[in-house]
Protein backbone atom coordinates (compact mmCIF):
# COMPACT_ATOMS: atom_id res chain seq x y z
CA UNK A 1 0.00 0.00 0.00
CA UNK A 2 2.57 2.18 0.56
CA UNK A 3 3.52 2.48 -3.70
CA UNK A 4 -0.12 3.54 -3.95
CA UNK A 5 -0.60 6.13 -1.13
CA UNK A 6 1.57 8.24 -2.60
CA UNK A 7 -1.20 9.30 -5.43
CA UNK A 8 -3.06 10.62 -1.92
CA UNK A 9 -2.82 13.87 -0.20
CA UNK A 10 -4.24 12.65 3.54
CA UNK A 11 -5.75 15.42 5.33
CA UNK A 12 -5.51 15.29 9.60
CA UNK A 13 -8.88 15.53 10.57
CA UNK A 14 -8.69 19.05 11.49
CA UNK A 15 -7.55 20.25 8.68
CA UNK A 16 -9.81 22.18 5.91
CA UNK A 17 -10.28 20.82 2.30
CA UNK A 18 -8.48 23.09 -0.04
CA UNK A 19 -10.79 24.91 -2.90
CA UNK A 20 -10.88 22.96 -5.84
CA UNK A 21 -10.74 19.98 -3.89
CA UNK A 22 -13.99 17.59 -2.71
CA UNK A 23 -13.69 15.12 0.36
CA UNK A 24 -14.20 11.31 -0.99
CA UNK A 25 -14.14 8.11 1.33
CA UNK A 26 -11.41 5.52 0.67
CA UNK A 27 -12.29 1.97 1.93
CA UNK A 28 -10.17 -1.40 1.94
CA UNK A 29 -11.68 -4.92 0.10
CA UNK A 30 -9.73 -7.70 1.32
CA UNK A 31 -10.75 -10.89 -0.19
CA UNK A 32 -9.54 -14.32 0.15
CA UNK A 33 -9.62 -17.25 -2.48
CA UNK A 34 -10.42 -20.47 -2.01
CA UNK A 35 -6.81 -21.32 -2.00
CA UNK A 36 -5.77 -18.95 0.54
CA UNK A 37 -4.51 -16.51 -1.90
CA UNK A 38 -5.24 -12.40 -0.27
CA UNK A 39 -5.93 -9.87 -2.58
CA UNK A 40 -6.52 -6.39 -0.92
CA UNK A 41 -7.60 -3.24 -3.17
CA UNK A 42 -7.66 0.52 -1.49
CA UNK A 43 -11.07 1.94 -3.09
CA UNK A 44 -11.72 5.93 -3.66
CA UNK A 45 -15.41 6.84 -3.73
CA UNK A 46 -15.33 7.60 -7.17
CA UNK A 47 -19.00 7.96 -7.34
CA UNK A 48 -19.02 10.92 -4.96
CA UNK A 49 -17.29 13.26 -7.44
CA UNK A 50 -18.44 14.71 -10.97
CA UNK A 51 -16.71 13.01 -14.36
CA UNK A 52 -15.40 15.53 -16.74
CA UNK A 53 -17.39 16.30 -19.85
CA UNK A 54 -14.73 14.90 -21.64
CA UNK A 55 -14.92 11.36 -20.53
CA UNK A 56 -19.13 10.71 -20.20
CA UNK A 57 -19.01 8.91 -23.32
CA UNK A 58 -18.38 4.81 -23.15
CA UNK A 59 -18.05 3.16 -26.45
CA UNK A 60 -18.53 -0.73 -26.16
CA UNK A 61 -17.29 -2.71 -28.82
CA UNK A 62 -20.03 -5.57 -29.43
CA UNK A 63 -18.53 -9.41 -28.93
CA UNK A 64 -19.84 -10.24 -32.46
CA UNK A 65 -17.59 -7.59 -33.84
CA UNK A 66 -14.36 -8.35 -31.90
CA UNK A 67 -15.36 -12.40 -32.96
CA UNK A 68 -15.04 -11.65 -36.52
CA UNK A 69 -12.19 -9.76 -36.36
CA UNK A 70 -10.54 -12.61 -34.30
CA UNK A 71 -11.89 -14.71 -38.10
CA UNK A 72 -10.39 -11.84 -40.49
CA UNK A 73 -7.09 -11.42 -38.47
CA UNK A 74 -6.59 -15.38 -38.21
Amino acid sequence: MKNNMIAFELLEPQESIPLGYKKITLHMIVDVKMDFIRKAQLVAGGHLTNPPASITNLSMVPHDSVRIMFLVAA
